[in-house]
């Protein structure tokens, strides 16, 4: 399913096409597991396995392993696998003491992108990527409602038929599709160490362009209290500080106006309109755009971790 932020532009800068960043030339990711497997009365000790099925190149170790009671184990394993192995999995089985399986727990070893390490700062929030278990957490909030149902604020409807997997699975895949050449940057707004929403930022061709894109939705119990503004400003910070951008555009659907006013508030200036249909209904979608030498942040920004970062967005 494909979840259109908001705040788009045209139908190029909109459509991000799917490739991903080819990997460095050799890297191991240590990635260290707690998995919780069933045993038996009389277990006596614990077996693992490591494999992936298209390359042997995959390296694994047992920590340890600690019996929690008759019924449960818990486990601790590194996993080194070579770079540009794609997928790979591991298999921790718990073994009796005639050595046959009495329990097996399969997972999937997924490595964390290096983008988990910025961290952007702003006084009452935080913007980084969110973990599985925070991306289901927001995808709660989005099921608890954005909008008024009756008026859809995003181009393309995404929250008439959301679920917790569709968020999550939505941010997962955007992240996989990262590239220098075009990407979107998913950040999830933490506000007292909760997300509430999104605060996406996008390019396509960025080392060229020097264009960047805005889109965001913050769950219904958080809008008002100027909490919208404070992270758009963070991203803007984000683009103009700390990639270099030139130019921020964003936009918004005819009977969005907190969107329009978080913008105006923020020095965009409006640059023209086109036609949209979320629900078949064609409906104004309003185009503004913000300068660098406009922008002049309403609060506070602290961008963590992004030096190192830099490449990845076609800004070194």
């Amino acid at each position: 399913m494909r979840l259109s932020l908001g705040g788009t532009i045209d139908d190029v800068e909109q459509t991000l096409t799917e490739r991903y960043a080819a990997p460095p030339a050799w890297r191991r990711w240590v990635t260290t597991a707690a998995v919780a497997v069933v045993a038996v009365v009389g277990l006596g000790w614990l077996a693992w396995a490591a494999y992936h099925e298209s390359t042997p190149r995959v390296q694994s170790q047992l920590v340890a392993f600690h019996v929690v009671d008759e019924h449960s184990v818990t486990a601790r394993i590194d996993v080194r696998v070579a770079s540009g192995t794609t997928d790979p999995s591991c298999t921790v089985e718990a073994l009796a003491d005639d050595h046959s399986i009495v329990g097996e727990r399969h997972f999937n070893t997924l490595f964390p992108s290096p983008l988990t390490r910025l961290r952007v700062r702003t006084p009452r929030l935080e913007l980084r990527l969110g973990t599985d278990a925070e991306l289901r957490e927001l995808g709660r909030v989005a099921v608890a409602g954005i909008h008024d149902p009756d008026v859809m604020p995003f181009e393309f409807p995404w929250t008439d038929d959301a679920t917790v997997e569709s968020v999550r699975d939505y941010h997962r895949e955007r992240l996989g599709q990262f590239s220098a050449e075009d990407w979107e940057l998913g950040l999830v707004v933490f506000h007292r160490g909760r997300p509430i929403g999104i605060q996406a930022l996008g390019a396509e061709r960025f080392a060229q362009r020097r264009i960047v894109v805005t889109g965001s939705w913050l769950g219904r119990a958080w809008q008002g209290g100027g909490l919208g503004t404070e992270m758009r400003a963070a991203v803007l910070h984000l683009a103009f500080a700390g990639l270099g951008a030139n130019v921020a555009r964003s936009g918004a659907i005819a009977g969005n106006p907190q969107s329009l006013g978080v913008s105006r508030k923020l020095g965009y200036e409006v640059v023209g309109s086109h036609t949209v249909s979320p629900r078949g209904e064609p409906l104004e979608h309003t185009d503004v755009e913000l300068p660098r030498d406009r922008f002049r942040s309403p609060v506070p920004v602290e961008l963590v971790a992004l030096e190192p970062l830099l490449p990845l967005f076609g800004a070194s």
